[in-house]
């Protein structure tokens, strides 16, 4: 399935000022989320809508999840589409399909209940600033599923 969430979006659409981003410090740790931060402030400053926009954010809120799901425990972390997970939860449904909930963390082993939705997450730091940290998101969300385990902290 963590193949499928980076086929959401179409390849060929150029991602929002993609020249701003440091790739090279893009490493999939937590601390690689302030660079990630540092360009959403950059998108945040500009007027970007529609498709451009829409990829932005599948793109960043991958990365985000991905840094999740790497660093927390092992096999923790699932990426699921919006119907599966309703199907698990059919209170996901209130919140409806929309980018915000297109692809979702799954949490397989807390009973199935809890889910994470780093897109929306995504939303909220381009709508809000650092109030909505994507960084101090995946930092708790990995600290409480280490914490979850047995002989964690």
């Amino acid at each position: 399935m963590e193949a499928e969430v980076f086929k959401l979006f179409d390849p060929s659409q150029d991602t929002i000022d993609a020249q701003v981003i440091p790739t090279d410090k893009l490493d999939f740790s937590v601390g690689s989320l302030s660079h990630l931060e540092t360009y959403l402030d950059h998108v945040r400053n500009q007027k970007h809508s529609g498709r451009p926009l829409l990829t932005m954010v599948l793109r960043s809120g991958g990365y985000v999840g991905e840094v999740i799901r790497r660093n927390a425990s092992h096999g923790r972390w699932h990426w699921i589409k919006y119907d599966e997970a309703t199907k698990l939860e059919p209170k996901v449904a209130s919140l409806g399909k929309s980018i915000h909930s297109a692809v979702i963390l799954w949490d397989s082993k807390h009973g199935g209940e809890r889910f994470v939705f780093p897109l929306g997450k995504v939303m909220k730091y381009l709508q809000n600033g650092a109030e909505d940290s994507v960084k101090f998101f995946a930092e708790v969300i990995i600290k409480e599923s280490t914490d979850a385990q047995p002989g964690g902290a």
